[in-house]
């Protein structure tokens, strides 16, 4: 065992890539398994991927789908959200709003950062092979999130070792096939873990504020991609009070600085810029039945409807709202995010912490507590499985502690944690068996 863990610390790196792949095959064993039985009892019975990619054909002349087993496997990829996310980079690459593809409830799935930034790429290469080169990408954005959250954890732990086990985890953890197929959320959890990282760089460095600054764009970027992601600006919540408990009131200014701008840009791409994009060049329903109010600023008439876009798309198209899913029919959700609701909140009530740094603990606690209290008022909460890998660095920390200390954890700990994890691992194969049939919960 001495001799296996030697070997798996000697190159981190190397490391790391082997087990990503690993989880990889996994995931194309699973559909491999899946094919194979489609193929000889049609077990596969919603062919909904299938008639999109025959739509897209017959709207823009695109043949998207290759006869090999990549092509096979990308289009069982392309279940539920993952349709918005194709048709938006399709639309983008094309440059065409006069069809079927371009549709308003889209426009939540982030066409203007992670379907503008896929589409950038896809015109380099021929619409032959643009489906394998988003799932190219996709991964690539995947592999780099495991690499940024090692180097997060090995910068606020004392043990190599420990970081490895944890990056691990995270590898493998609930969100599953959802890091493998093309959700926008892995672009913005890139984003997150590459701030955090400047962000622990920058406590240790003589520059703090060089490394500091670098948070903003990327964090920035992380919410614009999704806006859910706006929940970070807690961690400049947290180091604002840090610097002003300390005295240090220079630092608090820029942190200040900072976390105001990245709340005006947000404001702006969520709030103005729909009326000027949407409203003067489609008939989207938002359109009419919103209020547009007037703003004046420095001489500058800005037009402002309420309800604002993105919150009436929701609305409007998944019934979200105030403890609008509250209802019976609801209830297996609620039974399905119970596990990881359990884990998160027994992570931010855990007061010991001996393997990671507190200046990354505490605020992402402030996050955890922020995710949950939006999805259980105002949002579907199953994603928590899929959207709460923002928080994963918390999460990871709290089971290696029960873990490495058992004899000082206490019984309820250890149950919640062992459960916990017997619950991922069964549920990181029947996830994936779900989602490639395009059966729910998604």
């Amino acid at each position: 065992m001495k001799g296996f863990r030697n070997a798996l610390t000697y190159n981190p790196l190397i490391s790391i890539t082997l087990i990503f792949l690993i989880s990889k095959a996994c995931q194309f064993l699973i559909f491999y398994s899946l094919y194979k039985l489609g193929n000889h009892y049609d077990c596969v019975f919603d062919k909904s991927n299938d008639l999109m990619f025959m739509e897209i054909e017959h709207l823009t002349g695109i043949q998207l789908v290759q006869d090999t087993i990549l092509g096979k496997f990308i289009v069982y990829l392309s279940s539920w959200d993952t349709h918005h996310y194709i048709k938006n980079i399709i639309l983008n690459v094309t440059g065409s709003t006069k069809n079927k593809l371009y549709s308003e409830n889209s426009m939540v799935f982030s066409p203007h950062i992670w379907c503008k930034f896929i589409s950038c790429l896809l015109t380099l290469t021929p619409s032959s092979y643009w489906l394998s080169t988003i799932f190219y990408i996709n991964i690539l954005i995947c592999y780099l999130q495991a690499v940024a959250f090692y180097l997060l954890m090995s910068k606020c732990v004392v043990c190599v070792e420990d970081a490895l086990i944890g990056t691990v985890m995270f590898i493998f953890n609930i969100s599953g096939i959802f890091q493998t197929t093309f959700y926008a959320e892995n672009l913005s959890v890139l984003s997150i873990f590459t701030a955090l990282c400047l962000r622990a760089y920058s406590f240790r460095s003589k520059v703090w504020f060089i490394w500091y600054a670098l948070t903003l764009p990327l964090f920035t970027l992380s919410v614009l991609n999704r806006p859910n992601c706006l929940l970070v600006g807690l961690v400049y919540v947290y180091d604002l009070m840090q610097y002003i408990y300390r005295r240090k009131l220079l630092k608090a200014l820029i942190i200040l600085f900072l976390g105001i701008t990245m709340g005006i840009t947000a404001s702006y791409f969520l709030i103005v810029a729909p009326e000027q994009m949407f409203c003067h060049s489609s008939d989207f329903s938002w359109c009419v039945h919103s209020r547009v109010y007037s703003l004046n600023l420095y001489g500058v008439n800005i037009g402002i409807r309420f309800p604002i876009f993105y919150s009436y798309l929701q609305a409007k198209y998944w019934n979200i709202g105030l403890f609008k899913y509250y209802t019976f029919n609801n209830i297996p959700n609620f039974l399905l995010a119970l596990p990881q609701t359990v884990l998160i909140v027994a992570a931010v009530l855990h007061g010991n912490n001996k393997i990671t740094d507190r200046s990354l603990i505490i605020p992402m606690k402030l996050v955890a507590v922020g995710l949950l209290v939006t999805l259980y008022t105002v949002a579907h909460v199953q994603i928590i499985n899929r959207i709460s890998n923002i928080v994963s660095p918390l999460l990871i920390n709290y089971i290696m502690e029960i873990l490495k200390y058992q004899q000082k954890s206490s019984g309820i700990e250890k149950l919640i944690v062992k459960m916990y994890l017997l619950f991922n691992l069964i549920y990181f194969v029947v996830q994936a068996y779900l989602f490639l049939c395009f059966l729910p919960p998604a």
